[in-house]
């Protein structure tokens, strides 16, 4: 997964940051092959959603492996939000054999996190940096 797929031009909605893996009340450690944590549903597409704000949802699912459950009406997607959906690379992500979810591994500041999925390829991880902040902020 790029870095891309996070915005740091702007902070996301309050739906999107409780989606955050560790602030939906997700644990981690309960999930393994099989057995996956569940965030509810997706609102990618909902009224009110920006495409950054949809990146950042995405990317945050796809980290946390939660069934993809979609809250909107798909027949009504914009396309770029219908090109989450079906970005190979995040479904990769979030199709993952290992079947984990990502944990904050850093938090270099306050509001600027960095969460890791471990991967089924060994010593792979997928890799999002995360501004939780009200600014913008420069990745190093």
């Amino acid at each position: 997964m790029k870095s891309s797929l996070l915005p740091f031009d702007e902070p996301p909605p309050i739906s999107v940051t409780h989606t955050t893996p560790g602030a939906a009340g997700i644990h981690p450690e309960a999930q393994h092959t099989g057995y996956y944590n569940d965030l509810d549903m997706m609102v990618i597409g909902m009224r009110g959603m920006t495409e950054p704000w949809e990146r950042v949802h995405m990317g945050l699912w796809a980290l946390s492996g939660s069934p993809l459950m979609v809250g909107a009406d798909i027949t009504r997607l914009k396309r770029s939000s219908l090109a989450m959906f079906t970005n190979t690379n995040i479904l990769a992500v979030h199709n993952d054999l290992l079947g984990v979810q990502a944990v904050k591994v850093a938090e270099p500041k306050p509001g600027l996190q960095v969460w890791a999925k471990p991967l089924a390829m060994p010593g792979k991880r997928a890799v999002v940096l995360l501004n939780r902040t009200e600014s913008a902020a420069v990745s190093r």
